[in-house]
């Protein structure tokens, strides 16, 4: 999965795995040459759109909502930290 963070409360997911709902999935992200590992909970996957794969077969990709669980403070500072950096992002010209 690629999360795409926008809050620390919620994330979302590009996937073409599908997941259940109420399974806890591991997230891995590197902030600032940090490798930080933290669950999140599967709460609404959504079927999104199909992209085509090798041999011309259709796939499924799912955008999947996940809440954070068990974030310590600290974890909370680096996925802040890391939010905001892809947000200057994306307002750098």
């Amino acid at each position: 999965m690629r999360p795409s963070v926008t809050s620390v409360a919620p994330v979302s997911s590009s996937n073409t795995t599908p997941v259940r709902v109420g399974e806890l999935y591991w997230l891995l992200f590197q902030v600032d040459g940090l490798h930080l590992k933290v669950t999140a909970r599967a709460v609404r996957p959504l079927i999104s759109h199909f992209i085509t794969v090798a041999g011309g077969e259709q796939q499924i990709v799912y955008h999947t909502g996940m809440e954070f669980t068990a974030l310590t403070d600290d974890t909370v500072a680096l996925v802040s930290a890391y939010i905001d950096h892809l947000r200057a992002a994306d307002l750098a010209p």
